[in-house]
């Protein structure tokens, strides 16, 4: 069963350009201001209202372009419900952005060399273990743990690409975790 709302989508879909316009306006009157405001309550600023905004009209210009497309519900309740699971793909995004910085990254004065005898030994070891790897291996570990991207890695260092670069950084890796157990 088709909403009454439909119909903004039978103008989305036409090919004259005022009423396409018209459809456009009605959908921003009803839904910009509420998209905007749900991202900026749930963590966002005003520019991740602005992109959550714009990703809904990508996501429904191409869903109305597919004839079989329905509306169910009222239009802004669906431009909304577009917006909103984007919102929450990016909050999860940079959720595990952030839990992948903190797990790649030694804080400041959390590990002491001097500390204890145990901790010296282990630092001597890696020190060692370092210096045994080949010098592409020590440079593409060292701008990785500078939060070089691997893209800038491998043109830095005159690599292929960025998997070449990610392929040197892993396995750099491996021989430490093995050279360390």
């Amino acid at each position: 069963m088709t909403h009454p709302d439909q119909h903004i989508i039978e103008l989305l879909r036409s090919d004259n350009p005022r009423e396409i316009q018209k459809a456009i306006d009605c959908i921003r009157k009803q839904s910009f201001a509420a998209i905007r405001s749900y991202v900026m309550n749930n963590g966002g600023s005003f520019d991740d209202g602005q992109d959550a905004y714009g990703y809904m009209w990508e996501a429904l210009f191409k869903n109305t372009k597919n004839p079989d497309f329905i509306l169910t519900c009222k239009i802004s309740t669906y431009a909304f419900q577009i917006a909103r699971n984007w919102w929450s793909n990016q909050l999860r995004k940079r959720k595990q952005q952030q839990k992948h910085k903190e797990s790649h990254h030694v804080k400041p004065g959390r590990f002491d060399p001097d500390e204890d005898r145990e901790n010296r030994i282990r630092y001597e070891q890696l020190q060692k273990a370092i210096k045994e790897l080949s010098e592409i291996e020590q440079a593409v570990l060292n701008l990785f743990f500078d939060r070089k991207p691997m893209k800038e890695i491998a043109d830095k260092l005159g690599l292929a690409n960025a998997q070449v670069a990610k392929n040197i950084k892993c396995r750099a890796q491996k021989k430490l975790k093995e050279k360390l157990r």
